[in-house]
């Protein structure tokens, strides 16, 4: 193998081991992909309740399920092709509904796709897995949230509530031990078997069997486990940092998650996953009920909302009652100050107010 961007050409025998090794990562990728689009089927069409958030309109009304499984489906046995038409195409559906911009679909259209691109490909993937890990541990330890919400939720699921402490401190621990450990070759074999623990043990806690939510997330999560060891247990490791293009791409992968306290990047692009920092949301009716506003989309796209301020105002806007408000408080963590609360008011009602009963 090298260190140039391109792997051995294929001999007599066939694909090298690390060739194979590619193409079976980009098909699991694939593969995922296409379980979690069928999971969230609805997310890809036209809707009006609840009702697209588009960025440029004309894409709103376009269905984009079919497109992208037929991507899908291509990279399973062509991904240099199939991959790059799928993130195309999932970028055009994000301009469409912002709803989609979710960190499953994202992860899996990236990891469906580097690997086929040689070493240097391979390299980015394991930059982005490690990205993932270490920013997904850090977020936590820097959230306020996580320690009671996030880390209850895990405890509660297992019925162990007295567990929340150690949870707390355990799992951004550990993620962040795997961030790490994705950098450093000679900890490979070690990180392939840690991110197995921790990616069937989020899939065991999300399944019907204990917190049965999120199915959105299933697939990813079990294709985390399987890429990881395709990526990490490998004979002979490979260099992290082989050509200038990964060592940018390794630093816009670690970088760029920083954004997201300056209010610069959403929390799903920034691996911000159960960390309970982000932006949350009051809704206040015209007869002066309050009420935390949390946009579940679970029931009807099998997605969670992305947490995010503009979002949560567009929806509130697009289905909204006259005199009622939104009140969105910002971001909580241990890097910002006291959080900022906007509010939005109903002037374009989409619905009128109730009218209220006489008074007996």
């Amino acid at each position: 193998m090298t260190g140039d961007g391109g792997d051995h050409r294929s001999g007599p025998s066939g694909p090298t081991s690390e060739e194979r090794r590619s193409r079976l990562v980009c098909a699991v990728a694939a593969g995922a992909q296409l379980v979690t689009l069928a999971v969230t089927w609805p997310l890809w069409r036209e809707r009006t309740d609840p009702a697209n958030l588009p960025v440029v309109e004309a894409f709103a009304g376009v269905p984009w399920g079919a497109p992208l499984a037929g991507a899908a489906i291509l990279a399973l046995w062509r991904p240099r092709v199939g991959g790059p038409a799928f993130l195309t195409l999932y970028g055009l559906a994000v301009l469409g509904d912002q709803v989609r911009i979710q960190p499953e679909v994202l992860s899996l259209g990236l990891l469906m796709t580097l690997p086929a691109f040689g070493p240097s490909g391979r390299a980015v993937s394991r930059w982005l897995l490690a990205a993932t890990w270490l920013w997904a541990g850090l977020n936590k330890a820097l959230s306020l949230g996580w320690p009671t919400v996030g880390a209850a939720f895990i405890a509660d699921a297992y019925d162990r509530p007295g567990a929340r402490v150690a949870i707390a401190w355990l799992v951004p621990l550990g993620e962040i031990a795997l961030g790490l450990g994705a950098m450093v070759p000679r900890a490979w074999r070690a990180t392939a078997v840690g991110a197995v623990a921790l990616h069937v043990g989020i899939l065991v806690t999300l399944s019907p069997l204990f917190a049965g939510v999120n199915a959105s997330v299933w697939a990813w999560n079990a294709a985390l486990a399987i890429v990881a060891v395709l990526l990490f247990w490998v004979p002979r490791p490979e260099p992290m940092l082989a050509t200038t293009p990964v060592r940018l791409a390794a630093l816009g992968l670690l970088a760029t998650p920083l954004l997201f306290y300056g209010g610069a990047i959403d929390a799903y692009l920034s691996h911000h996953l159960y960390t309970y920092d982000t932006p949350t949301a009051v809704r206040c009716e015209p007869d002066g009920g309050c009420r935390t506003e949390t946009f579940d989309t679970f029931g009807s796209l099998d997605v969670a909302f992305p947490p995010e301020g503009r979002l949560y105002r567009a929806a509130f806007l697009a289905d909204c009652v006259a005199g009622s408000s939104l009140d969105v408080t910002g971001i909580r963590t241990r890097l910002t100050g006291d959080p900022e609360v906007t509010r939005s008011e109903c002037e374009s009602p989409t619905r009128p107010a109730p009218e209220r009963p006489d008074a007996p």
